[in-house]
């Protein structure tokens, strides 16, 4: 947005911008609101629990574009009804007051902010259930035997279970871990971090969560061009209830490269 000093101030006062907020102030203002946005839409990639898990949501995602146009978002915002629209908000102001205020006074429109929300929020949805799997499947199918935590978490993205909250909590854990350590007793200790912060941060929600993304990848199985991976990962999802706890830890781990790549 190009402002001029002697155009109507965008706050709303009827004066010029020349003698009301200024330039400078407005153009931050406006940088502001744009970055607010842009967080909004992207609130649910890093929160998985932000993210729509209605019936009419799952059976629209499974035809809708893997890149939605603003079409299709507005079909997929049309399966989620009232309570699903209050249950992904009230998340948000439930769960991170603090920013969700935060961003909500930079963007400067609570009712569209909503609104965008949600249809980050879908768009999310559609990339979780639509996501490619060729890469994991090639990987599995090429190489040795692996153990079914491992081949599931190949297959699971580690984003789709761990908030990216609950990764930086976890990577502040490990970073207190000595550099001085040798290096087997560094891995342990490193290991039981890894095991004690997934132990504490994992709920109810996590479990369900789990089942939700093992039943989804047993639902894309097999795949005719991967037969050695698609048997793999099957056998793992039907041994998945005997390494829950393995397999949540091993997501977690894997869930810390967003941390590290952005510091």
């Amino acid at each position: 947005m190009k402002l001029g000093r002697n155009d109507l101030c965008i706050c709303g006062s009827g004066r010029k911008v020349k003698r009301c907020c200024g330039v400078d102030a407005l153009r931050e203002r406006v940088t502001r609101a744009t970055e607010a946005g842009e967080e909004l839409l992207a609130l649910a990639y890093h929160f998985p629990r932000f993210r729509p898990q209605s019936a009419a949501f799952d059976a629209w995602a499974v035809t809708a574009p893997e890149d939605p146009s603003d079409d299709a978002l507005a079909d997929g915002l049309a399966t989620l009804d009232t309570d699903e629209r209050r249950r992904i908000v009230d998340a948000i102001g439930r769960e991170q007051a603090e920013a969700w205020e935060s961003v909500l006074a930079d963007f400067g429109n609570d009712e569209l902010a909503v609104e965008l929300v949600l249809a980050g929020a879908v768009a999310a949805g559609v990339n979780e259930r639509r996501r490619p799997l060729d890469e994991a499947l090639w990987l599995l199918e090429f190489d040795g035997e692996v153990d079914p935590v491992t081949a599931l978490a190949t297959a699971i993205q580690p984003e789709d279970l761990w908030s990216v909250v609950e990764s930086a909590v976890t990577a502040a854990a490990l970073d207190e871990v000595s550099d001085d350590l040798d290096d087997d007793e560094f891995e342990r200790r490193s290991t039981a971090v890894l095991e004690s912060q997934a132990a504490r941060l994992r709920t109810a929600w996590h479990d369900e969560r789990l089942n939700a993304l093992l039943a989804r990848l047993r639902e894309r199985l097999p795949d005719p061009e991967y037969p050695r991976a698609s048997a793999m990962l099957l056998d793992a999802v039907d041994r998945a209830d005997a390494v829950r706890s393995r397999l949540a830890t091993a997501l977690l781990s894997d869930s810390l490269d967003r941390i590290y790549a952005a510091a």
